[in-house]
């Protein structure tokens, strides 16, 4: 599932945007219970999938990565970014900023500023270290904003510095001579030569790779059926000399598109440096990040349940607006019914996406025997909620919370206790709450109940 609190710390606190924070979670895969507390764990090794290239991009490819191998230093300025292009081709994201510090075998020093998961990535040459930045974050019980300190991963470096990532191609490049991004690929990736181009006041030579992504990293329920794939591009943009200035990958899918973007800046190799250029101290504040317990995460799940409303509490009425331009209130969805099953969601949730199939079976199964339903969503647009539910032939009736942004300070939201996506509540025809999910529903646990109720 993916907790309010981290979606509230990453909108309010960080980015700012709700459409950021969906590109974020689709990344990332949107699986953990504290995903921003939770460090990323790095890839040991890349394994791209196999390379199909025409003779100018594999020259190319060849001279870029001769370039690399004979790079025994590399520092410079990175500029990333990742938007999301929305249906009405407006953009929203964030921007950030490194440097970065290479020496082979395997030493490192990237400082990030502006980056909501990574504070510095460094490797001192036995040990690689990455600081995740600390901040607010949104408590679930108290429903305040409280502090969280920095935390930080520690893990042998490998020693040619395969897990010395830090999110940027170059990094990869310079010590495997791997594309890194390439990894996310399925299946064959096609190498195409597309000319040249100006990058930062410099002409560069373009190879796009073009790769299917693997189910893995992308959330399923973002394509139309089982039978789509995401096709994603990746652009590598180098110079004269064969340095990479720019990478751009692009994914499209029904909901829209997204770029992310990395442009190297003031590049020099093979400067004079020592062991000691690396060195690096952990803010005092920062503690050792510890995979969470199997009972930390059942307290952690016991915290957000104490949110939820209570089995026999009365739902709370709300009036809301259809993405038709429409309203909807529970009044009018509860009138000759005997329940109505209320989910919460939002499109960047993965978790969300992936129940979506079991409660469209089953509200098809059981509507004309009783059953109700509404989808909640919170945060993204009319449009973009249209195109999801016809995309999908999904029947059941869809509302907003609220529009613009993902945000816990829309109504329905608070009154219902939302702590967590997806959140879904059953309710009877007396208004009251018969059920309650958090996380993905279990099937059998909704018939359970819909049967007790007399809708079978």
């Amino acid at each position: 599932m993916t907790t309010e609190s981290d979606q509230d710390l990453m909108v309010a606190a960080r980015a700012g945007n709700r459409q950021a924070f969906a590109a974020f979670v689709s990344r990332y895969a949107c699986i953990g219970l504290r995903l921003l507390n939770t460090p990323r764990a790095w890839p040991a090794e890349v394994t791209p999938g196999i390379i199909e290239a025409d003779d100018q991009s594999k020259n190319l490819l060849a001279a870029i990565r001769k370039t690399m191998e004979q790079s025994q230093t590399l520092e410079g300025d990175v500029t990333g970014s990742q938007l999301v292009i929305l249906p009405d081709k407006s953009k929203r994201g964030w921007v950030w900023q490194a440097s970065l510090r290479l020496m082979k075998p395997n030493l490192a020093l990237v400082h990030f500023a502006g980056n909501p998961m990574l504070d510095t990535v460094a490797s001192d040459g036995t040990s690689v270290f990455v600081l995740h930045p600390g901040g607010k974050r949104f408590d679930n019980i108290s429903r305040k904003i409280v502090d969280i300190s920095a935390t930080y991963t520690k893990e042998n470096v490998d020693t040619r510095g395969a897990n010395v990532q830090a999110d940027i191609p170059q990094v990869a490049l310079f010590f495997t001579g791997e594309i890194s991004i390439l990894k996310l690929a399925e299946g064959k990736v096609l190498a195409t030569y597309k000319g040249k181009q100006t990058v930062n006041d410099s002409e560069c030579e373009v190879i796009e790779f073009s790769y299917a992504l693997g189910h893995s990293t992308a959330i399923k329920g973002l394509v139309r059926d089982e039978a789509d794939t995401h096709r994603q591009t990746t652009e590598v943009y180098s110079n004269a000399e064969h340095m990479v200035l720019r990478v751009r990958t692009v994914m499209a899918d029904p909901m829209g598109e997204r770029e992310l973007l990395w442009d190297f800046k003031q590049l020099k190799s093979n400067r004079s440096l020592e062991a000691k250029d690396f060195a690096y101290q952990f803010p005092k504040d920062a503690v050792l990040f510890h995979p969470p317990t199997e009972d930390q995460l059942k307290q952690e799940t016991d915290r957000n349940e104490q949110s939820l409303l209570a089995i026999g509490k009365a739902a709370p009425l709300f009036t809301l607006k259809t993405p038709d331009g429409g309203e909807i209130t529970l009044s009018e969805l509860l009138k000759g019914r005997k329940a109505v099953l209320i989910n919460f969601w939002f499109n960047g949730c993965g978790p969300c996406q992936a129940e979506f199939p079991t409660l469209q079976k089953i509200y098809a199964e059981h509507a004309e025997k009783g059953l109700g339903m509404l989808a909640i969503n919170n945060g993204d647009s009319a449009e973009l909620i249209k195109k999801w539910a016809d995309a999908r032939h999904y029947t059941f009736a869809t509302a907003m919370a609220g529009e613009g942004r993902l945000s816990i300070d829309f109504k329905v939201v608070r009154d219902y206790g939302v702590p967590a996506y997806p959140t879904t509540y059953l309710v009877g025809a007396d208004g009251k709450i018969l059920w309650r999910c958090l996380g993905p529903v279990k099937e059998q646990e909704l018939l359970t109940a819909l049967d007790t109720v007399g809708v079978k």
